[in-house]
């Protein structure tokens, strides 16, 4: 049980032995181990020999673990442990059994070393013991720190996996996030530049509802709009034809940045055959978007000519009747035009052709109300020249064929009298005319005034009669006038407004 039956080779089994170790012969390996092991506390281990032959090696450490197995087969047996500890002269350490692994460890490593290996007993009580030495203790102890160090590295497998997982989720998550986040922002900066446009649009319709001259409104709102955009310039183009029939446009109006340099004035572009396809994109309605690096030939050296790098066209007007167009440039850097930015910019295309289309309604309205006012200034000024220049007359031959009618120039035979009343009944048919002029005037001037006096009816119609009659025979028609004979002889009104629209009626009858 001490020792082997095996040959050892020296160098191998005892290593690094010191020199002096001390060597056990045969006959003595039994108590003569744990002797030398007790007596000399400090040596590794001895060599059990027999005469030259070398029979064991065995350590320190193997000598109490093979000591300790020995006692605990005793222990199991149910041999009493006092009598093994008394048939070996051993003072054994007594622990209680509540005693935790580290702490018995704990206790038989603070010993003298002398006693270090000296085994230990845990008590569990009514005269049961457990014999342990300090071997058996460091194994568990080592068991359980290995069991722990593995339960540990599970843990940190474990946890290293859950960590590389929620990283992962984590990693993603962030993802999800930045990407929400990036269309978030891109939707709030697009909701704040349609909010940008929106709120120029309102200031470009308040402008252009309010003022009135149209060369300080429509700057003002190119203005707005060139702030609002952001681009380098703004201006309003107007279709123009030339004396060659060629169509193409000329600058009216523009705005610039302070670093952009202004379009030379009345710049004009003629549709010639590179730019034909552009005016007639143009001229349906359609907008033009366009980049210097995307251009090439005759378009690309208008871009250099004029030191645009992107450019935005939209016509203003409709179908059959466009006034020009609206461009916005920019001369610092590219620029894609989005989708939104066309749709409410062509707004403001709109806004401007209907401004334009009001004012040039304004102007119609203006230019028809001074021929108004001409034309009543001249309607005016003929009826005074009637009113002067007929009634003077009229009145002095009506006069002077009454003082005829009345003998004042002699007596008159029968023909002669019928000649005067035909040249007075001409006379007072003409004066009535004048008087419906006048009346007409008064009507249109709302002066006209209605009398309310007593008058004989039977006395105007004959004075009707006597003037119509004249223009019935001349047409050879037959006029004859009847009064009922319930009408009253004396009415109440305006005679004269009366005896007209007799007149007016009996003249358009013949």
């Amino acid at each position: 049980m001490v020792g082997h039956t095996e040959a050892y080779d020296v160098e191998t089994v005892i290593g690094s032995l010191r020199t002096d170790e001390t060597v056990v012969p045969a006959e003595l390996s039994g108590g003569g181990v744990e002797r030398m092991f007790r007596e000399n506390p400090t040596i590794p281990g001895v060599i059990v020999m027999d005469g030259p032959r070398i029979i064991g090696v065995i350590s320190r450490r193997r000598f109490f673990e093979m000591f300790g197995q020995r006692y605990g087969v005793a222990v199991y047996a149910k041999r009493p442990v006092h009598l093994m500890v008394d048939a070996n002269k051993i003072s054994p350490l007594i622990m209680p059994a509540s005693s935790r692994l580290l702490e018995a460890v704990q206790v038989a490593l603070d010993r003298p070393s002398h006693e270090v290996y000296e085994p230990i007993l845990v008590d569990f009580g009514q005269q049961s013991y457990r014999l342990l030495d300090i071997y058996t203790l460091l194994v568990a102890q080592a068991d359980l720190l290995n069991n722990l160090q593995l339960q540990l590295r599970h843990m940190n497998q474990a946890l290293e996996e859950r960590v590389v997982r929620r990283t992962a989720q984590l990693e993603a998550s962030n993802a999800r996030l930045s990407q929400e986040v990036v269309v978030r922002q891109r939707a709030e900066n697009e909701l704040n530049v349609r909010l940008k446009y929106e709120i120029a649009l309102t200031h470009c319709a308040n402008t252009l509802l309010a003022a009135q001259n149209s060369n300080e409104v429509l700057l003002e709102t190119l203005h707005i709009l060139r702030e609002a955009v952001g681009v380098s310039r703004v201006y309003i183009a107007e279709r123009r034809v030339d004396e060659n029939n060629m169509d193409g446009i000329q600058l009216l109006h523009q705005v610039c940045a302070p670093d952009a340099m202004p379009l030379p004035e009345h710049t004009k572009v003629v549709a010639g055959h590179s730019l034909r396809h552009w005016f007639d994109f143009l001229w349906s309605g359609n907008g033009i978007t366009a980049r210097r690096d995307e251009m090439d030939g005759a378009i690309s050296h208008l871009f250099d000519q004029f030191g645009m790098i992107s450019l935005l066209l939209l016509p203003i007007g409709i179908p059959d009747e466009w006034f020009g167009v609206i461009g916005f440039d920019e001369t610092r850097l590219n620029r894609d035009w989005r989708e939104y930015d066309v749709e409410l910019l062509q707004t403001v295309a709109r806004m401007i052709h209907a401004y334009l289309e009001r004012q040039r309604n304004q102007a119609s309205i203006a230019q028809a109300r001074d021929q108004a006012v001409r034309a009543n200034q001249f309607k005016s000024e003929l009826l005074a020249k009637v009113n002067h220049e007929l009634r003077t007359p009229l009145g002095a031959i009506l006069g002077y064929s009454q003082f005829l009618q009345y003998g004042s120039f002699g007596a008159l035979n029968e023909e002669q009298a019928n000649a005067v009343g035909l040249i007075i009944g001409s006379t007072n048919y003409l004066t009535a005319l004048v008087n419906g002029l006048l009346d007409q005037a008064q009507l249109e001037s709302g002066k006209i005034n209605l009398q309310r006096i007593p008058f004989d009816v039977r006395q105007m119609v004959a004075e009707v009669e006597m003037r119509m009659c004249i223009l019935a025979e001349d047409k050879g028609l037959a006029f004859t006038v009847a009064v009922a004979d319930a009408l009253p002889q004396m009415l109440v009104g305006d005679r004269m407004r009366l005896q007209q629209i007799l007149i007016n009626l009996l003249g358009n009858a013949i």
